[in-house]
């Protein structure tokens, strides 16, 4: 039981240096964003050779990683971002032909499931579906918690949610609602 406990610990969101990483990868998620053949941003620990390390880090995903000389600098993804001390940027590879839609990205009303949607202080994610309140017939959104109540952040009742999400160009002219409610999270369970 104990190695699991430390292996969870690891990844709690409560830990300083997870929430440190995730600071820094919301700050400049949208800069990353731009570089050529990004399709994702998360943190995670970073692989060398083929095998993870204990170094937690920002990674890009990208379609297809280039050697450096094939790049013009303003396309390079920087090895290391962030404030004095910085955070290491892994790139990651998922070799092969993606094919993007911007729709999902846009401001749809009605809402529906797959489309962008955030907490103002992350950048984005998506809503999982629209349901009702079995008692009232309230109609909600449905989300994860670290998209539209990152709890780690600070996140309250209350707070509002934007749709489309920050990352998507939303504001708070797009507020779709607020945070009503939401499930316990245990991550020791």
């Amino acid at each position: 039981m104990e190695k699991i406990t430390k292996i969870l610990e690891q990844f709690n969101p409560q830990n300083r240096a997870w929430k440190r990483i995730e600071r820094i990868k919301e700050k400049y998620e949208t800069e990353l964003f731009c570089k050529k053949g990004v399709q994702a941003v998360g943190v995670g620990y970073r692989f060398r050779n083929g095998k993870q390390t204990k170094e937690k880090c920002i990674i890009c995903f990208v379609d297809k990683k280039l050697p450096e000389t094939q790049l013009l600098e303003e396309e390079k993804i920087p090895r290391k971002i962030g404030d004095l001390f910085g955070c290491g940027v892994d790139v990651i590879s998922l070799d092969g032909e993606i094919e993007t839609t911007n729709i999902h990205r846009t401001k749809m009303r009605p809402a529906k499931g797959g489309i962008s949607i955030s907490h103002p202080m992350i950048t984005a994610g998506t809503l999982g579906a629209k349901v009702w309140d079995k008692d009232t017939g309230q109609p909600y959104v449905l989300s994860n918690a670290h998209v539209v109540f990152p709890f780690y952040l600070g996140a309250k009742a209350g707070d509002e949610a934007w749709q489309p999400g920050k990352a998507d160009k939303g504001s708070s002219k797009d507020k779709i609602g607020v945070l009503e409610r939401h499930a316990p999270i245990n991550l020791y369970q």
